[in-house]
Order: structure tokens, then sequence, then C-alpha cells
């Protein structure tokens, strides 16, 4: 996806992506477990909004995806629906997924800690900045988050910020 950069000046314009667009009703639908909540994306916009910055992803699929329609397909391919729908607007902002892996354990951490878990695989997603982040998300269509939400049991999103 690094190398598909050169299409993000397209996509934008295509996608929508050089803006970011209100997203009606969003606070009724959004998940606290497997995405961004409006309060999260507020603190995100009090940041830099020019630096870039990377998002580390843990996340937890469920064994057979929780879909409406009683689909038997596996958690994480339902969330591979969701990751195929949502690359090009990804790179539309200039983003790509540095790496990407499959977790193993957890080697330090405290067994109580929120964040020890058996996260099912992690990733590193390079944005050039969090407004890019902030127009990416607000444009995705919401059709394809329904995949997300049923493959998804758990998600962590953490974004970075520069040391100084």
């Amino acid at each position: 996806a690094r190398s598909l950069g050169f299409l993000a000046p397209f996509l934008s314009r295509l996608l929508g992506t050089r803006s970011e667009r209100e997203m009606t009703g969003f606070a009724e639908l959004a998940n606290p477990e497997t995405g961004p909540v409006p309060e999260t994306i507020a603190v995100l916009k009090e940041h830099d909004q020019t630096t870039p910055f990377y998002m580390m992803n843990l996340n937890k699929y469920y064994p057979t995806a929780r879909y409406e329609s009683g689909e038997a397909v596996s958690g994480e391919k339902a969330y591979n629906r969701y990751a195929a729908r949502i690359l090009p607007y990804l790179v539309s902002v200039g983003g790509y997924p540095a790496i990407m892996g499959y977790t193993v354990g957890v080697l330090v951490g405290d067994e109580r800690s929120p964040l020890h878990d058996d996260w099912s695989d992690f990733a590193m997603v390079y944005y050039p900045s969090r407004q890019g982040f902030v127009h990416m998300m607000t444009n995705t269509p919401r059709k394809g988050v329904h995949h997300r939400d049923a493959g998804l049991q758990r998600a962590v999103l953490m974004p970075s910020s520069d040391w100084a």
C-alpha cells in the first residue's frame, strides 16, 4: 500500500477525503469496543493536526463473526472485508500499513492490565497527519463498518506523537 501513495491525490478527490465530513448519527452507531467514538476523536483533535504519526492497532477477533444474517465465517475474515474497503481511503490520505503481524503472547505486562490479552494481531499504520486520519474516518462508508463490528471482539487503537 505504501507504493500506492502516488494515487493519493486522485483517490482523495474520488473518495472525498480532502475534508472532514460531519457524521450524522455517528454517536449512536459508534461502538467503543471496536472503533473510534466522538469523545476519542475530540481528544485526537486536541493535538497537532499536521504532524505525521503511527497508529498502533491491537485486534482480537471473534472465533465466528457475529453477523445478523448468521453467516458463518471467522471474525478475522469479517474484519478483512472491512480492511479491504478501508484501504483505498487510507491510501487517499497518504497513509499505509507499515507493520502487520500476528501476536504470539504477552512477554511483559501485568495480567490485571486491560491490555493484557491474547490479541489476534497488530498493525502499525502510518498517517501523514491526524487531520488525514479524521478525514479518512469521517468519509469511510458506514456500510462497511458492520464487517468490522461483526469480526472484532475488541480493539485498541493508540495514536503516537513525536518525541520532544
